[in-house]
């Protein structure tokens, strides 16, 4: 059980990602689940993200800059991403507002005039991106309850250790047999439903995909 699992909705959410993967069949990984996520149950989160984190973030944007003379040009370099064609520009800034803007936009239309779309990261292969903005609390608590299940716990005995169930309608206010035998039945019918959707989200990690299409 993860209780220490950090669940905010950044960095959380790709460690989250891990965590499933580690929970994953690498037989049944993608090509590139096995060139880029490697052995994850070999190493902890912190040390595999220090090396693999440009894969799910990406490269940043060039920023602009402005180059002062010989100097500031040669400390810029080329920068991390090469791939991004960095542009350097002089232009006289005595020039009307306008007359800058026409030539930028036909020093952009000839650079651009055979790359268009995005750069491609060939060095990076395919960028990993969540799919949607991940709702880590919920992701967590189905991780828990399969690794609960691993433990052996019963299907009663996960949905009461991990509070899954919410006890404030009025099947959870009688203790007459029929009641009893309801409350089990829910929490069983729960607990089997978590493990359906963590099986959907682990089939999705083994194609790359993360937390769901």
């Amino acid at each position: 059980m993860l209780s220490a699992l950090e669940t905010d909705q950044s960095n959380g959410a790709y460690k989250l990602w891990f965590e499933y993967a580690r929970r994953s069949n690498p037989s049944a990984w993608r090509q590139k689940v096995i060139d880029v996520f490697g052995d994850v149950r070999e190493v902890e989160f912190v040390d595999w993200w220090k090396t693999r984190n440009k894969y799910f973030v990406g490269p940043q944007q060039v920023p602009l800059v402005v180059i002062e003379d010989l100097n500031d040009y040669i400390q810029q370099g080329p920068g991390e991403f090469p791939e991004l064609r960095e542009l350097v520009v002089m232009c006289n800034t005595n020039l009307p507002k306008r007359t800058l803007m026409e030539a930028f936009s036909d020093l952009l239309d000839r650079e651009l005039e055979k790359k268009q779309g995005a750069p491609k990261f060939d060095d990076l292969g395919d960028l990993f991106k969540l799919e949607a903005r991940p709702d880590t609390n919920a992701l967590k608590v189905r991780l828990d309850v399969f690794d609960a299940r691993e433990k052996g716990l019963s299907y009663v005995d996960i949905a009461d250790s991990l509070k899954l169930i919410d006890r404030k309608t009025e099947l959870w206010k009688s203790s007459n047999p029929e009641a009893l035998k309801r409350q089990k039945a829910t929490k069983q019918s729960t607990v089997s439903r978590y493990l359906r959707e963590f099986d959907a989200l682990i089939k999705n990690v083994e194609l790359g995909v993360f937390p769901a299409k």
